[in-house]
């Protein structure tokens, strides 16, 4: 007799139990089984064995039940949950079960209990080293030079302390102060004088030269007949200065201290002579931070300033992580940019993307999209398949359509025809696209906001414009916005779009999301010299219709395009590669399109 475990129920099989005998469940269960069949969990199971195989290719026979898909574990084997607080065992091959549980003194590792080293995030003092608990062992934090020693108070590698309070002290004739228990330099004797053991102050060391000058106790003096007279006395904003014979405004107070940080690293500066001069740096993982008033090193909560975790963006600021935003789904936290950037061109097929840059779903080609077909599909920007690059194999008669131009297999080879401006490719050639009815929506580009969003606009390529029009569909340009005036030869009904080829420049609109007819726009080329350019209407990220100019066309022309089917973004790019042109430049307006019914 064998028993397993699925959850809280057990199974039973009786070893030696003739083939086709149904094992009856330890529980009742809701569900009504065949008679070769075992229910477990309200689910019936059909049974198996070394002579009795599943009766599907795509289960497994796992503790004489069929599972559907293979076993996900070995039997009998165990791991650690992923907090390290229980050992989880797996039970027959289909799921892993709680074995036990570590106490609070223990943690799993490699599916086991073991007692811990110590409390991960704690500190201790070894071997005059700082060393910090992770994962459950030491680890050497700071390595403590001399004369510096791990400091059992703090956890820190400090110099031990020299001096108390803010005690005075004459050393190489200068005066020192004690300042967070050690000695630093806090008055320099000038030539001619020292410190003073008993009163602690600069003191005459020589008679004076007349007309020297020197500082004492912030006075300003000068040597008049071999004796120092007082020439000026400074107030307390104010610094003696002997060299420039003045009292200069002060920086800071002698023994003040801040914190500083240079190339990354944070110490702490003391004032000295009205001005900063290091005292001492903060150890590695450390930052400077003022504690009532006291510049103190303390362990840097935040390694850096932004953080990422469980897909939230954290910053760090006064060392504490606080949080900027969630981001949504389709999105993922990203530090260097501190923002949510999107999955698309990350260089991971994330669900919903049939490619991200240069790679595809496994599979696809251009045979797969569209029958009898050879070429290379390329990834939009938006991580959706663009295939324009895919063209029919050449078999006798076949046709295809390819940037506006007509192609027929004749003879195994392809025979083009260019549609030209005014004509429009189809299976059967080129023709001309008409339309007499009434439009169900145009964009004259007629809005105020165009204009207030950028001044200098009127002269400018590539300045970015945004809007959502009146029914929800948005439009991107990024182009020469211009609402330019009735006086200018290139405008058309006083406004325009001002395409250029060696800008980038370009209109989108998407959030259509229906299904249209026909669509046209009204068009005219500058009236400059070498005006040559190809205008590619694209939509939904592919190719539909290519507009090709070759000289500066002053007359408003109109271009249309059938459709015919859904549509969710449109495109207009002027693309200088075509035609070896950079100077090409194209106005248009008045962007328009019918619904089909």
């Amino acid at each position: 007799m064998r028993r397993f475990f699925y959850g809280m129920m057990t199974v039973t099989i009786f070893a030696g139990c003739a083939e086709g005998i149904i094992v009856p469940s330890l529980v009742q269960c809701s569900a009504t089984c065949d008679e070769t069949q075992v229910c477990l969990q309200d689910k019936c199971y059909d049974t198996c064995s070394l002579n009795k195989p599943c009766p599907l290719l795509t289960q497994s026979c796992q503790n004489n039940l069929c599972i559907d898909g293979d076993a996900i574990c070995t039997p009998d084997t165990r791991k650690c949950s992923s907090d390290g607080l229980f050992v989880l065992i797996c039970r027959g091959g289909a799921y892993y079960d709680t074995e036990k549980a570590c106490t609070a003194e223990q943690t799993c590792e490699n599916g086991a209990c073991v007692n811990k080293a110590c409390e991960n995030g704690t500190y201790r003092c070894h071997n005059n080293n700082v060393q910090y608990c992770m994962n459950n062992s030491y680890i050497d934090y700071s390595i403590c030079s001399a004369p510096q020693v791990c400091s059992e108070v703090t956890r820190r590698c400090e110099i031990p302390a020299e001096c108390t309070g803010t005690a005075k002290k004459c050393k190489d004739g200068d005066i020192y102060i004690c300042s967070d228990s050690h000695w630093i330099s806090y008055q320099a004797c000038p030539t001619g004088q020292a410190c003073n053991a008993t009163t602690l102050k600069c003191e005459d060391t020589s008679v004076c030269n007349n007309g020297d000058t020197k500082c004492s106790d912030n006075q300003l003096q000068i040597c008049q007949n071999a004796k120092w007279n007082i020439l000026q006395s400074c107030t307390d904003a104010q610094i003696c200065d002997s060299t420039a014979r003045t009292c200069r405004a002060r920086k800071c107070q002698d023994g003040e201290q801040i914190c500083a940080e240079n190339g990354g690293r944070f110490s702490i500066q003391t004032c000295q002579n009205n001005d900063y001069i290091q005292y001492s740096v903060c150890q590695s993982g450390e930052i400077c931070t003022e504690e009532n008033g006291t510049p103190k090193c303390v362990i840097n909560q935040c390694t850096t300033l932004y953080r990422c975790e469980n897909n939230t963006l954290y910053r760090c600021a006064n060392n504490e992580l606080t949080e900027v935003k969630s981001c949504p789904a389709g999105t993922t936290c990203d530090v260097a940019s501190a923002d949510c950037r999107s999955n698309c061109n990350n260089g991971i097929l994330d669900t919903g993307e049939d490619c991200d840059g240069i790679l595809f779903r496994e599979g696809l080609t251009c045979s797969s999209k569209i029958a009898n077909s050879v070429g290379d599909l390329k990834c939009t920007k938006d991580c959706s398949l663009d295939i324009s690059g895919c063209t029919q194999a050449c078999t006798e008669g076949a046709s295809v359509c390819e940037n506006n131009q007509f192609k027929q297999c004749i003879a195994s080879k392809w025979v083009t025809t260019d549609c030209g401006i005014d004509k429009q490719c189809a299976a059967s050639g080129c023709y001309t696209p008409s339309f007499s009815g009434n439009w169900d929506y145009v964009q004259t580009f007629e809005i105020a906001a165009i204009t207030d969003k950028n001044t200098t606009a009127r002269n400018t390529y590539a300045t970015d414009y945004d809007f959502v029009d009146k029914d929800g569909y948005s439009w991107k340009i990024k182009a020469r916005t211009n609402m330019v005036e009735k006086s200018e030869s290139y405008a058309i009904d006083e406004t325009g779009i001002i395409l250029k080829a060696d800008k980038s420049t370009y209109i989108q609109v998407k959030g259509i999301a229906t299904t249209i007819g026909r669509l046209a726009f009204d068009w005219r080329s500058w009236g400059g010299n070498n005006d040559k350019g190809t205008l590619h209407i694209k939509v939904n990220d592919t190719i539909k219709s290519t507009l090709k100019f070759t000289k500066a066309e002053t007359t408003v022309s109109t271009h249309q395009i059938d459709i015919q089917g859904e549509v969710t973004s449109l495109e207009f790019v002027l693309d200088n590669t075509a035609s070896g042109e950079k100077s090409g430049r194209l106005v248009i307006d008045n962007i328009r399109w019918n619904y089909i019914k």
